[in-house]
């Protein structure tokens, strides 16, 4: 057991209670669900199915109690600070913080790995200059960490630095490496960085290759760090904007809508214990250095091998060695970008379960803390639910339809299994409105987002596609985990950022059979008068009409229409933040230059 020698482990009180009701509302509220489940259930099922119904439905529903009491938490929270409130505007820390007897020196770190070069290099010169509206520039430097593997970005990247960057006096410098072998993925290019250039610098910010910072939130950050010397992490939750599909504004408005009461919630229970997701974040270096390096584990890929998602388990080994890890839901400023379709966000979460599952050999490793154990667990979960509710689907349509007591099943229960239903969907429906109330409740906010009626409008069409999409996300994700578990391991390769709208063609080949299993399971509900399973229609259609949903949430055209019609807004698509102007503004610059070239 390593020696703490910042602990962590006196939260305050008001922490500590905030977790007992939170485990306690959970555990009750999981206890009476489950109770009136198992009364539902047709006596002829069995004890055996009963006991598995049972035991499937407690866990399922008890992911879900805890993140809606974990939400109401922060929604109560969020009201009480309602009145210092503004609308995603980064906050800048008290002037006494910035009087320092020598400068802190923070590096910016940007990994890139076959990314489009002019879009990076854009807004990492969108950042400098942002910051240097802020201050001098002397205490920061950005590097762009290159694990490029293919030739042509290759030169492309060396040469807009040369042309773009070298010729440039800006304060802050920004610094290209390559690296001809990319070893560890990004988790090894951070780890090349801090051998040959951490003990320069007291932090570093990491950012992803679509990450976007106002320099106020970077400044912010540096700021909070060095008043809480106690904390390794700071993460600001980032929220996805600059898309224009209606899939990607979907996803923007509900992480601006939604996202704000969830990571409140999460903060008020973590405090300093909290999770890191890998970027948009900034790091302590010399602690990340000593005690952040990340172990090989035993046996072969998938699960086995070099750890795929590095950020949990480097949030682990920094509050294993007594450094905090917290949330800076205060924050705004802080950017990244989103998927622009149903297949390119299928593709990415399939890397993203690979990587979590692989946490399940560490959440019983020696040493962590329980939280950090707890943050692991729900990772792993939020995949393997997926096939434990495929199973909890399936068994219950055997039973429903296996009975033999049809009086039972059609009359005594059906109150019994209705009010189950209500309460489960009640409970993924309702945060949502907190989220709602809580936007509406800032004027400017309001403004921004069209008005709380437009709102409200968004946040039901949203919600209703979310319903009809996530059903195939369940085969996804269920596919996902058997092919993890079955040894089937995958190519973490670059993510597409492009805006791409999906032909009827490509989404048939992908999501076909899942459309025609969808109109076989609505057939068969419809023909056989399963009144019990009239709740499994949701599911049904939206396996059925997946196909023309895939396609039309992937229209550019309409999700622009949205846009001049006021629904699905984000703050920043009505009032463009200054870096994102200069981003945009600096990539067509750049790409002028590369025309030129060519």
């Amino acid at each position: 057991m390593i020696k703490q020698s910042h602990s962590t482990s006196r939260l305050p009180s008001a922490v500590r209670t905030i977790r007992w009701a939170l485990a306690s509302l959970t555990l009750v509220h999981t206890a009476i669900a489950t109770w009136l489940f198992t009364q539902g259930i047709s006596a002829s099922a069995g004890t055996a199915m009963k006991v598995i119904l049972s035991s499937l439905f407690a866990t399922l529903f008890g992911v879900i109690a805890f993140s809606f009491w974990m939400a109401l938490f922060g929604f109560v929270q969020r009201i009480r600070e309602a009145r210092n409130r503004t609308a995603n505007v980064p906050i800048a820390e008290s002037k006494v913080w910035r009087h320092r007897m020598k400068p802190i020196k923070t590096a910016i770190l940007v990994p890139v790995y076959n990314e489009e070069p002019s879009d990076v290099y854009a807004g990492v010169l969108a950042m400098r200059r942002s910051l240097i509206e802020r201050c001098s520039g002397d205490e920061y430097a950005f590097f762009i960490l290159s694990d490029t593997t293919n030739a042509d970005v290759a030169i492309a990247e060396e040469h807009l630095w040369s042309q773009v960057v070298g010729e440039s006096h800006e304060a802050i410098p920004i610094y290209y490496r390559r690296r001809e072998k990319n070893i560890g993925r990004k988790s090894g290019n951070l780890e090349d960085f801090c051998v040959r250039w951490g003990s320069q610098y007291t932090y570093m910010v990491v950012l992803d290759a679509d990450s976007l910072m106002d320099g106020a939130t970077i400044q912010s950050m540096v700021d909070r760090m060095d008043v809480k010397r106690h904390l390794g992490i700071l993460q600001v939750p980032p929220v996805p904007i600059n898309r224009s599909t209606w899939f990607a504004r979907l996803q923007q408005f509900a992480a601006n809508m939604y996202g704000p009461v969830f990571t409140k919630g999460l903060d008020m229970w973590a405090n300093v214990e909290s999770n890191y997701w890998g970027h948009n974040a900034i790091i302590r270096v010399e602690p990340f250095m000593h005690h952040c390096g990340l172990p090989v584990l035993p046996g072969v890929a998938p699960l086995g091998g070099e750890i795929l998602s590095h950020d949990f388990v480097e949030a682990a080994l920094m509050l294993r060695s007594g450094w905090g890890v917290e949330l800076a839901t205060d924050l705004g400023g802080s950017y990244e970008e989103c998927p622009t379709n149903l297949l390119d966000y299928a593709i990415r979460d399939q890397r993203w379960c690979q990587g979590n599952l692989q946490h399940s050999r560490l959440v019983f490793s020696e040493g962590f803390h329980p939280t950090s154990r707890f943050h692991m667990a729900m990772g792993v979960l939020s995949y393997a639910a997926s096939p434990l509710w495929m199973l909890f689907l399936l068994a219950t349509i055997w039973v429903t339809t296996s009975s033999h007591d049809a009086t039972d099943a059609s009359s005594n229960n059906t109150w019994i299994q209705s009010m189950v239903f209500a309460m489960t969907i009640g409970m993924l429906f309702i945060p949502k409105i907190w989220g709602w109330i809580d936007a509406s409740l800032s004027k400017r906010q309001r403004s921004l987002q069209g008005g709380a009626v437009r709102m409200f409008v968004s946040m039901v069409g949203e919600s209703v596609i979310s319903c009809l999409l996530a059903p195939t996300m369940l085969i996804y994700h269920t596919r996902f985990v058997l092919n993890t578990l079955r040894g089937k391991k995958i190519t973490w390769n670059r993510q597409n950022r492009d805006e791409n709208s999906l032909d009827w063609k490509t989404a048939w080949n992908h999501f076909g059979l899942i459309s025609l299993l969808g109109l076989f399971f609505t057939t068969c509900v419809l023909v056989t008068g399963w009144t019990s399973l009239w709740w499994f229609l949701p599911i049904t259609i939206g396996w059925t009409f997946i196909v023309p949903l895939a396609v039309f949430t992937s229209s550019i055209t309409l999700g622009r229409k949205f846009q001049s019609w006021g629904l699905f807004l984000i703050p920043e698509e009505t009032e463009l933040p200054s870096v994102l102007q200069y981003k945009r503004t600096l990539r067509s610059s750049i790409e002028e230059l590369v025309a030129v070239r060519d």
